[in-house]
């Protein structure tokens, strides 16, 4: 048989098995090199695979990182806007108790001026009064509210000095031409319509006036009851004759 095979081939069949064995072995060689490269891949691949999860790893991380610095910021904005805030409001608790202060002030020196109100001072007082309303002017937010605390007080101690209604009429009459002489037309018009409305109020206060029913009152409620009923008919009586010299210097028309 062994012959038969080394007539077909012309090869010996020991030099032909190690032939075969020979490419067997190069073919085993070739699959383990094959195989050798596919598990260099696979580790290649595997590395790829945890360098990928790594760098998401990261990315997540930082992203996390970003929504934490960006929290952080924008609470600190809030309370850097809640500061501001505070910061503002005090600024104008302190501007605003300055301006009461300056305005308390203000009817102060005004009091104190028309208190001591007399026929031989009275040119000397009116150029004081004038003078602290010329230096209130540059202080006041509002020239309105300048002028309705002048009117108010001149009022209010007109009527606690009755004997001179004449003369704190006067007052209001010079001032009003002071304004006029000072080009303040309009502060001389808007200061008339205060005088005006004041005026009115006064009327109709004292037109609505209902005289408390005592028949049913104590004997301390009744006597409260009997002076402030009092009280309210002299103010309104010095009302009236206030009011009626306002109308003689023709301050009560627009």
């Amino acid at each position: 048989m062994e012959g038969a095979a080394q007539k077909l081939t012309g090869v010996p069949e020991s030099d032909a098995k190690e032939d075969l064995e020979l490419e067997l072995a190069q073919v085993n060689a070739e699959e383990a090199f094959h195989e050798a490269e596919a598990e260099a891949a696979r580790a290649k691949l595997a590395l790829a695979e945890e360098e990928t999860r790594s760098a998401e790893a990261l990315a997540e991380e930082a992203r996390q990182e970003r929504a934490v610095v960006e929290q952080r910021l924008r609470e600190g904005l809030e309370e850097v806007q809640r500061l501001r805030l505070l910061y503002d409001a005090l600024i104008s608790a302190s501007s605003g108790a300055a301006q009461q202060q300056q305005r308390s002030q203000f009817l102060q020196k005004i009091r104190g001026i028309l208190n001591k109100v007399a026929p031989e001072k009275y040119a000397v007082l009116l150029d004081q009064l004038w003078g602290v309303i010329e230096d209130a002017l540059v202080e006041y937010l509002e020239i309105s509210d300048l002028l309705h605390d002048v009117v108010a007080v001149v009022f209010e101690v007109a009527l606690d000095q009755p004997n001179y209604c004449n003369l704190h009429a006067c007052l209001f009459f010079d001032v009003c031409e002071r304004f006029r002489r000072e080009a303040c037309l309009e502060m001389r018009k808007y200061f008339r319509r205060i005088l005006l409305v004041k005026c009115q109020h006064l009327y109709e206060e004292g037109m609505s006036h209902v005289a408390p029913d005592t028949s049913e009152m104590s004997e301390d409620e009744r006597e409260r009851a009997n002076f402030e009923e009092q009280r309210f008919r002299r103010q309104t009586l010095g009302n009236v004759r206030f009011i009626a010299e306002l109308y003689k210097h023709d301050l009560l028309t627009e």
